[in-house]
């Protein structure tokens, strides 16, 4: 039976560690792919509207576009925002402008100095029609109204999920995920009666979320990122998930090797006090 409560409970531990890891990282994986799909569209609208006056070679000043816009912050805090934004709005709740078009704005000028690079003056015109693209009052207005129509003709059962979605992304929530984990490991210690030995349960369950986490899941993703690349663009994202499973494996390789440890101390002590005796 303790045995069976032992198990039982490491696969309740396993489980919440997913969970957490999903609650954790899953605003992370939105907006990644959200600034994914919009750094794409942008350096493809630039190196598009630039070559049609000039010569170049496509391929490379993407790639140095693509630099410039991995190091903009700026636009992914305010992806960030936005998301929060809009699913405070979607949600019920009054929030100020979403305001996406400065920090594009300011991808759209960066870029200027990569083109400068490979001998290419971007002219006035074609900055003022990249710039159009992303233009303040336009851009932002309707993306504004589209999310508020959206949350107007929201169904009662959708604003149930809604919510259901916010609260899972909750502090609260996280705590008391964090919490459980600490009560389950408590409860292992006291059925195995050592201090030491749940460091094991510990391990395991950090090792299972892990391999699922850092390896298994981008593997999947990095399959369906091949199968998309002859139609798409646009490849998924999982850096985040990739991260938190790292970090996993990390702690379910030191638990085991602090189990080890103890156990080889408490060992020695006990054959000292042996020969004592």
């Amino acid at each position: 039976m303790r045995k069976f409560l032992i198990g039982l409970l490491t696969i309740l531990l396993t489980f919440a560690f997913l969970v957490l890891g999903i609650s954790w990282n899953l605003k992370a994986v939105i907006t990644e792919n959200i600034e994914g799909i919009l750094k794409e569209e942008i350096t493809t609208e630039i190196v598009s509207e630039v070559a049609k006056n000039t010569n170049i070679n496509k391929g490379n000043v993407k790639k140095e576009l693509t630099k410039v816009m991995e190091e903009n912050v700026g636009l992914k805090n305010a992806i960030d925002d936005s998301f929060d934004k809009v699913m405070d709005i979607l949600s019920g709740k009054e929030v100020n402008e979403i305001n996406l078009s400065h920090e594009l704005e300011n991808v759209i000028y960066n870029s200027e100095e990569v083109l400068k690079s490979y001998g290419i003056t971007v002219t006035k015109e074609e900055k003022e029609k990249l710039l159009d693209i992303v233009n303040s009052e336009e851009f932002n207005k309707d993306f504004q109204n589209t999310v508020k129509e959206v949350q107007e003709n929201l169904p009662s059962n959708t604003k149930v999920v809604i919510d259901a979605f916010l609260f899972f992304r909750s502090t609260t929530f996280k705590c008391i995920l964090v919490g459980s984990i600490i009560v389950i490991l408590v409860f292992i210690a006291i059925l195995k009666k050592s201090y030491y030995k749940w460091l094991g349960n510990l391990s395991e369950a950090t090792f299972i979320s892990g391999i699922l986490f850092g390896i298994l899941m981008p593997w999947v993703v990095n399959l369906i990122n091949q199968e998309l690349v002859g139609s798409n663009r646009f490849v998924l994202s999982m850096n985040s998930i990739s991260q938190y499973g790292y970090i996993l494996l990390g702690i379910g390789i030191f638990s085991l090797v602090l189990k080890v440890v103890f156990a080889k101390i408490l060992d020695k002590k006990e054959i000292s006090s042996a020969q004592n005796e």
